[in-house]
């Protein structure tokens, strides 16, 4: 069996294991919204100590916000009861459940043809912001939830890993959970990372007087209801 393919099925039963046992979404819910709740405190007392740049700030609280995030990973292990399959008497119940059927691979692409449906006209538009909106959340994070299982089975493969009870496995990268880093998080970091950066730099630029997100909006709704007023009175000349 090929170290990918085995790592894939130990970890998809583990996802099977641990839905059975803990209430995985509820559980990674209650992680991210702690974790929202350290970065707002972050931004709130950068901005405080007189931190006003968006730029600095923004991204700050990002990764404030994952650093939250890889406490309440932490708390979950002490305090879930996880540790208690950490042994090789339970740790089967875990690797080997009762039930389990492996999932058929799937071709990841969700689009037939390898074409991307889309609407005639003007509503394309309207129906590809929806969807960038949509996946914008999503990628920030949301999927997390949606993704409970596979990020809490990434967490307890490794903690398997690390006892000693899976063996023909050999962690090569540093990516994984003992390392500090789950992967299944990478994407959302990544993205909330950019889109800190990108709302920083455009509150900076086109609204430099603003010292919060709530300022540069506020200011950007008057820019446009201006710009509005502008264009009335010309066309009425």
């Amino acid at each position: 069996m090929q170290p990918d393919f085995k790592e894939w099925l130990i970890k998809e039963r583990l996802k099977y294991s641990l839905k059975g046992r803990f209430l995985v979404r509820f559980h990674a819910t209650l992680i991210l919204l702690g974790a929202v709740i350290v970065g707002w405190s972050a931004n709130r007392l950068l901005f405080m100590g007189g931190v006003e740049n968006m730029i600095i700030r923004f991204p700050a609280g990002v990764l404030a916000v994952y650093c939250g995030f890889l406490i309440g990973i932490e708390l979950w292990i002490r305090y879930s009861g996880i540790n208690e399959y950490l042994n090789s008497r339970r740790s089967k119940e875990l690797l080997d459940p009762d039930g389990f059927k492996p999932p058929a691979l799937k071709d990841p692409w969700i689009f037939p043809d390898g074409g991307v449906p889309l609407v005639d006209g003007e509503g394309c538009l309207i129906v590809l912001l929806v969807l960038f909106a949509v996946v914008l959340v999503f990628a920030m994070g949301g999927y997390l939830i949606f993704m409970a299982g596979d990020l809490f089975a990434d967490v307890v493969f490794e903690l398997l890993l690390v006892a000693g009870l899976i063996r023909g496995i050999r962690r090569v990268d540093v990516f994984g959970f003992t390392g500090g880093i789950p992967k299944v998080t990478l994407p959302a970091l990544a993205v909330a990372l950019a889109v800190s950066v990108v709302v920083g730099f455009w509150a900076r630029h086109f609204h430099p007087e603003a010292k919060t997100l709530a300022e540069a909006l506020k200011a950007e709704k008057a820019s446009y209801q201006a710009a509005k007023e502008a264009g009335k009175q010309l066309r009425r000349r």
